[in-house]
């Protein structure tokens, strides 16, 4: 490295030296970012045909009646008959809404369908009136996946469950962008400043790229931050420094950099599955698939989702080691994916 890790910390921080004060500017950075960003979608929004949207006073009563939030899960949802709501003050609310949006309208890839998006008051217990955003869309009738589940299925109902994954994924490849090809979220926007990959500590670096380069000098960049501030010691280990040389030597000159739609956080809680056809012994003949949060949706290099699936989906070994998994061959963007699979959270989500 041309750096000592004390001196690259010495550069972002601006000088700082105390840890407290290194992790409140992490910390202060955080909050910031889930408030901060765009959206280009009109607001509010609302389908020409949907089920009678609920009151914020309904949303409250069945967040507290019927929360389907998830253990450490980051926004507030609850179910309302047809329709499940998703609030909070995070500004990738909306901007899941304007992709759900995007792709009703440009793909047939299944996901829910968003009813409305807005913001309003919501009456906090503590703080009083508060302004949050919320997303209203369908309820997907079927079984939420967990590790769990899948394992105990039977090796043919898995078999399927992969098939209709495959299935989602090449229609997901087959999202174009209205217009020239670019690295970001729908209609020409960067990604929420929440994106590990492109995690900074100034606004403004999440894109829209329209180069690999530059995207890729981002990537890097974020790599190195993330790095560093995860073990705040003077140097950088030898670990640290063959993953970054390896970053170097592998990705920047990489031929798999063509842009992709790409959904960064596919793992069995974003899965929910419906068995559609049922044989005489009751078993079911196939299934039908539907994937949920994406809030981090957007065109990155083709190798990402491999990776993403790699470091998100939880599932035996011997799978992964099969010819075929996913759709992508074993040797397919391998020496990418090798690369990044040494940090675990290179695409991890907050």
């Amino acid at each position: 490295m041309e750096h000592t890790k004390a001196e690259y910390l010495h550069h972002v921080f601006g000088g700082v030296t105390d840890q407290l004060q290194k992790f409140r500017i992490l910390y202060d950075n955080l909050e910031d970012a889930r408030l901060s960003g765009s959206v280009k979608l009109a607001l509010p929004y609302e389908a020409p045909n949907h089920p009678p949207l609920p009151s914020v006073e309904e949303i409250k009563k069945a967040w507290e009646t019927d929360s389907l939030t998830r253990p450490a899960g980051q926004f507030a949802v609850c179910r309302i008959g047809p329709l499940v709501v998703k609030f909070g003050p995070d500004i990738r609310i909306l901007q899941e809404a304007e992709n759900l949006l995007y792709l009703e309208k440009h793909s047939e890839v299944r996901a829910p369908k968003l009813y409305a998006a807005y913001k309003d008051n919501y009456p906090h217990d503590e703080e009083g009136l508060i302004l949050l955003n919320f997303m209203v869309m369908e309820f997907i009738d079927g079984t939420t996946m967990t590790d769990e589940k899948f394992e105990a299925m039977e090796e043919r109902d898995q078999q399927i469950i992969f098939q209709r994954l495959v299935e989602q994924l090449q229609l997901l490849r087959s999202v174009k962008p209205e217009g020239r090809a670019y690295y970001g979220r729908v209609n020409y926007q960067g990604w929420s400043r929440l994106t590990t990959f492109l995690k900074s500590l100034k606004p403004g670096f999440q894109g829209p790229y329209d180069t690999y380069e530059d995207f890729i000098s981002a990537f890097f960049a974020s790599t190195e931050l993330r790095i560093a501030i995860r073990c705040m010691e003077p140097n950088y280990f030898k670990g640290e420094i063959k993953y970054l040389n390896d970053f170097k030597r592998v990705l920047w000159p990489s031929k798999h950099r063509e842009p992709v739609f790409t959904h960064f956080d596919i793992k069995w809680t974003n899965i929910i599955v419906r068995p559609i056809k049922t044989s005489a012994d009751g078993e079911p003949d196939d299934w039908e698939m539907t994937l949920i949060d994406w809030d981090h949706a957007g065109w990155a290099p083709a190798y990402m989702q491999k990776v993403s699936l790699f470091q998100r989906l939880d599932v035996p070994q011997e799978l992964r080691e099969q010819e075929i998994f996913c759709g992508y061959h074993r040797d397919q963007y391998k020496e990418e994916t090798d690369v990044l699979m040494y940090d675990a959270f290179t695409l991890g989500l907050l």
